[in-house]
């Protein structure tokens, strides 16, 4: 499985998401947990206000504070999951789910991770 690694996004300023392609996936490293959730918010939040989808895999801490700081921006939350446009993923789990000998599996990472991009994108388009 190749990985690219676009270095505008290895540091803890904030990124202009939008530099990102449409119905693409980014990367982000992060120096503390406060940037990652500001930042993994916004990212997803204003995808969300655009009746588009999100999909988070992060730990369940995250996902709480993600969450927390979604609805603090008017993301309803509870709307956009029941319309499968928010999908909020245990890290833990989904690791394991597509791994093999505790090494990450592409036929079961595509497999996986593909069915619940398509499961988003339907929901867009209903």
């Amino acid at each position: 499985m190749n990985l690219e690694i676009d270095n505008r996004y290895t540091s803890t300023r904030s990124v202009d998401w939008r530099d990102s392609a449409s119905h693409g996936h980014s990367v982000q490293f992060y120096a503390d947990e406060a940037f990652l959730v500001a930042e993994v918010s916004r990212f997803a939040g204003s995808a969300l206000r655009a009746r588009d989808a999100a999909i988070v895999v992060a730990t369940k801490a995250h996902r709480h504070r993600i969450a927390q700081q979604l609805k603090a921006r008017g993301v309803d939350l509870g709307l956009a999951a029941a319309q499968g446009r928010y999908i909020a993923l245990d890290a833990a789990e989904t690791l394991s789910a597509l791994s093999v000998v505790e090494e990450p599996d592409e036929a079961l990472f595509t497999d996986i991770i593909s069915g619940h991009i398509e499961r988003a994108r339907a929901a867009t388009t209903s």
